[in-house]
């Protein structure tokens, strides 16, 4: 096992620390192993320690005032419980208990102070732990999180930008109500009125109430998420159309906050502009305490980029250790030696008995063979197939409605040449039969181009495929019979943020949308035009994008030059047994200053 130094080296959070601060942390923390069902700390105890997971799970919750625990958060190797309230001072807020059996390293409170003291970039990212700031929310189905993701911010607009919304509907409607009333009191209605009056103020009062019911759920329904990972902009306007628009943490550049007029500084709230290096931004527009979201993307970003820089550490430290010849050497691998060819007992097996085994071999191929053809045959002329597992990624189509919209002249022209065959043949019957038979014929042949054209058409919808693969994504639209073929392709790396949008009722209805993906540099935009479930699409672009980021960092920072590492050996070789050579050479003359 690995000593309690290598371990904490290996921890991103410890990234920017030195080898003696390591040492230092190590002679004042103790590590402990815990058994699933025991309790760290519950809420309301303390603050004396911070709680370092290396392996294993926790989970915090909370207790509500009937007693009912509602789960927070699980918090995975590699972080810290407890961090925020041994800062700020303050009691728990929450209580962890152990879920797996787990290591876990106990890191005082003052030994922990003074480690984010002496590293300040440490606070910003303790201070949004994911123990007390994960919210697990079980109504956001338009988030699938991954395994090792947690939110830590869930926003909707300021409730300012609702009563902005409803000062419109809610005062007409109280206009209206107050005109009705007024009439009454004033008597100028004749009784014979009141009820064509009331009538007429039910007509204007019950559009506005949707109108007003519709505002409040059209604010329910927009969300501003910000993840371990990812910053979400979910917009929905309910039955019309979705926007969702994310950015991997890792692509974020800047983030700024603008409070526009004293009203938002009093109720503090204003909007928080995420930039990348794509065109696009995300804006959260009227989101409260826009400084606290602020501070939470900074610090996911600090985070990512501290992972990214222990991995490179661990492969830089991998490659210096392979130039020096202290890696140890791969298992031998032995080549096999042939196998001796089995002697044949021909006078053992009858000839009838090899043409059978033969002729069975030759059949099961052809059957295997005939079986792998139908079903490539069943799958190409099958339109509901919009998604394809390749070797090394995924290939989408467009919806099948696109299909339908692109055959509906194909299946008019067929329709209205059924029709015509008919009437034809049931009005010219009398003419003779040749004149039937050139009707039958001519029939025929535009019946066999419109099959042709729907053959195009259904070619034409297929060639049309999206493509992501473990480091590209591809656009590629192809005509059929290979008259015009064009395709896109860019490096997962230049992807700066992906979005989606189900712009109709229609594409709601079906799960229809596009997904758009901004890219740095001269590749521009990218759609996917009409893909089905745009939000899985989207999902599967980022879990790629952020693993292969990831490693492309880390690699790129682990690098070192192939003539550094050489000379590193070379030093290695040439000088590792020199002092025992200086000792043999003047182990027979005095030192200055000494006699013999």
């Amino acid at each position: 096992m690995n000593s309690l130094f290598e371990r904490l080296r290996d921890v991103s959070l410890f990234a920017d620390l030195t080898d003696a601060e390591i040492e230092w942390l190590v002679q004042r923390v103790s590590l402990y192993q815990i058994s699933p069902g025991e309790y760290l700390f519950e809420a309301g105890d303390e603050p004396k320690t911070a709680y370092l997971l290396l392996s294993g799970e926790l989970e915090s919750f909370e207790v509500d005032s009937g007693g009912e625990k509602r789960l927070k958060a699980r918090v995975g190797p590699g972080e810290v419980a407890g961090a925020a309230a041994v800062l700020a001072g303050t009691p728990y807020k929450v209580s962890v208990r152990v879920v797996k059996p787990s290591e876990v390293v106990f890191i005082p409170a003052a030994v922990f102070r003074q480690l984010v003291e002496a590293h300040p970039t440490l606070k910003e990212q303790f201070a949004f732990e994911t123990t007390e700031h994960a919210v697990l929310s079980p109504e956001l189905e338009d988030v699938n999180l991954q395994p090792d993701e947690h939110i830590l911010i869930l926003k909707r607009k300021h409730w300012m930008s609702l009563v902005r919304a409803l000062l419109l509907p809610v005062g007409l409607m109280v206009l209206v109500t107050l005109l009705v009333a007024a009439l009454f009191l004033s008597g100028k209605v004749n009784s014979e009125w009141n009820l064509l009056v009331l009538v007429v103020w039910a007509i204007v009062l019950v559009p506005l109430v949707f109108w007003t019911a519709w505002r409040v759920v059209d604010y329910l329904n927009d969300y501003y998420i910000v993840t371990t990972n990812r910053v979400i902009h979910i917009e929905k306007v309910l039955f019309f159309r979705k926007e969702y628009h994310e950015a991997p943490i890792e692509k974020v550049q800047d983030v700024q906050i603008r409070i526009s007029n004293p009203v938002q500084q009093i109720l503090r709230y204003g909007e928080v502009i995420v930039s990348t290096a794509g065109k696009t931004q995300i804006f959260f527009r009227n989101v409260p305490d826009p400084e606290y979201i602020q501070r939470a993307i900074v610090a996911q970003k600090l985070r990512f980029e501290s992972r990214v820089h222990v991995q490179a550490q661990s492969k830089r430290r991998q490659m210096l250790r392979r130039a020096l010849g202290l890696e140890p050497p791969l298992p031998f691998q032995s080549e096999s030696s042939p196998s001796k060819p089995k002697e044949r007992h021909e006078h053992e097996e009858s000839r009838l008995k090899r043409l059978t085994s033969w002729l069975k071999s030759r059949l099961k191929r052809l059957t295997s063979w005939l079986k792998s053809q139908l079903n490539r045959t069943a799958r190409y002329f099958n339109p509901l197939v919009l998604q394809e597992e390749l070797s090394d990624g995924i290939l989408w189509r467009k919806h099948w409605i696109v299909l339908i919209w692109k055959v509906v002249p194909v299946l008019a022209f067929l329709g209205l040449l059924v029709i015509g065959a008919g009437l034809a043949l049931f009005y010219f019957q009398s003419r003779g039969s040749w004149f039937t038979l050139v009707i039958v014929l001519l029939y025929a042949v535009l019946f066999v181009v419109g099959v042709g054209w729907m053959l195009w058409e259904y070619e034409d919808w297929r060639n049309d495929v999206y493509i992501l693969t473990k480091t590209a994504v591809i656009d590629e639209e192809k005509r059929p019979l290979g008259f015009e073929k064009e395709v896109r392709q860019a490096p997962l790396e230049m992807i700066q943020d992906v979005r989606y949008r189900i712009p109709s009722p229609l594409h709601t209805l079906f799960n229809v949308g596009d997904v758009i993906i901004e890219t740095a540099g001269v590749q521009g935009q990218f759609t996917f035009d009409a893909v089905k479930d745009p939000q899985s699409v989207v999902q599967e672009i980022y879990r790629r994008l952020h693993a292969y980021e990831e490693e492309r960092l880390s690699r790129e920072q682990a690098r070192i030059d192939n003539s550094v590492l050489e000379m590193i050996a070379l030093y290695h070789r040439e000088f590792r047994f020199l002092p025992e050579r200086w000792s043999d050479k003047w182990s027979g003359y005095p030192l200055e200053g000494e006699t013999e």
